[in-house]
This record gives C-alpha cells, sequence and structure tokens, in this order.
C-alpha cells in the first residue's frame, strides 16, 4: 500500500494565480510524522473535484508563515508519468470522498502493486 496525500489547490490557484506545481506542492497544514518521503509516496492535486495534477516528493520542508504560530509542511518533488496520473485519475471518486468536511488535505491508501508500478 502506498500513502497519497491529496490536496486542495482551488485557493491557491484562483487567488495567486501560481502553477500547478506551487499550487499543489504547499504550504499545507500537517504534522511533520505525517508529511515526510517516509510516509507520504505521492502528492495529488485536486481541482473543483478532479484530480488534476500528482507528484512524487523527494523532500519536504517544515514552512512558517509570517505572522502566525503555525508551521506547514511543503515538497519537492518529480511530476508523476503519465500511467499513473491516468490511474490516479481513475480513482478520483475514491480519493475526493477521503476528505472530510470542510478539509484541505486528505491521506489516502492505495495499492499500486496491481498496476506494476511499485
Amino acid at each position: 500500500m502506498v500513502r497519497i496525500l491529496a490536496v486542495k489547490i482551488k485557493r491557491a490557484i484562483n487567488e495567486n494565480r501560481v502553477d500547478l506545481y506551487e499550487a499543489t506542492r504547499g504550504n499545507w497544514k500537517a504534522a511533520k510524522e505525517n508529511c515526510n518521503t517516509d510516509t507520504v509516496g505521492y502528492v495529488v492535486g485536486i481541482y473543483e473535484g478532479k484530480v488534476l495534477s500528482a507528484y512524487r516528493p523527494t523532500r519536504w520542508y517544515s514552512v512558517i508563515e509570517d505572522g502566525t504560530d503555525s508551521v506547514r509542511r511543503r515538497f519537492e518533488g518529480t511530476p508523476v508519468d503519465k500511467d499513473l496520473f491516468e490511474i490516479f485519475k481513475k480513482n478520483e471518486e475514491k480519493i475526493i470522498n477521503s476528505f472530510g468536511h470542510g478539509a484541505a488535505i486528505s491521506y489516502v491508501e492505495m495499492d499500486l502493486k496491481n498496476y506494476n508500478l511499485v
């Protein structure tokens, strides 16, 4: 099983007009122990109920936003290949349904071994 961090990127795209990578990579309010290269295999960006981007994190950072004591997480990573992106698209409903009411992030466990990718 692979843990996927799903993140809602609508606000980042609409307010900041940033590209998909910047919108997906952070800054996410998540615990360091939940967001690191040992615990998260992929990050998937969700926009208006659709999988719009997907990356494999290679490095995570802690970020302190100006004017707050809140520590957030941000990653560096590489885009997934087309085949893996299509698998995430096919599992879109499972990913979307993992979000709690009003939540900006969610964790989803997926078995990718059946797809000969892992």
